[in-house]
């Protein structure tokens, strides 16, 4: 919560939170404005090492590779495209899964419709901390992500 207030009000946090918070608004502007002035639609791709891209280093021997935000990682990587379809995978999933848990409501099912709300809020929260950190570039929480998806996926056969 401390994170998704300190984006909307800068102020809200402590001097380490501002600070934290402006580098971050920075870092992302950044990179949206030169995705869509230089490659819009398709991005730079999976290669370049974005941390150089747009100098951002919190150890001048290493520099990070992602704007420390998965999100807009997606947007430097495949351009507006990529997000677009990145978006769209998302809202279809949530819409399918949420007609899922209706449909396993009605039937009486309400140990599978637990599931799918667990699946429901797990993607939400991964996807929320996804805009504070470059969390999906690791498998640490990218292979929930996708299990999450997948077992989702499996249980609208039902």
């Amino acid at each position: 919560v401390d994170n998704i207030t300190s984006v909307i009000d800068p102020s809200s946090g402590g001097q380490r939170q501002v600070e934290t918070t402006a580098w971050r608004l920075n870092l992302w502007s950044t990179v949206v404005e030169d995705v869509t002035n230089e490659r819009p639609l398709t991005g730079f791709g999976p290669g370049p090492n974005l941390g150089v891209r747009y100098g951002v280093a919190t150890n001048e021997e290493i520099p990070l590779r992602n704007p420390h935000n998965s999100h807009v990682g997606i947007l430097a990587r495949m351009g507006w495209v990529g997000v677009g379809l990145w978006v769209v995978v998302w809202v279809v999933w949530a819409f399918e899964i949420t007609l899922l848990r209706s449909r396993l409501l009605r039937r009486g099912r309400l140990v599978e419709a637990g599931l799918v709300a667990w699946l429901m809020v797990s993607a939400a929260m991964i996807h929320t901390n996804a805009i504070f950190d470059p969390t999906l570039e690791g498998p640490q929480v990218a292979m929930w992500l996708w299990t999450v998806f997948g077992v989702g996926c499996a249980l609208m056969l039902y």
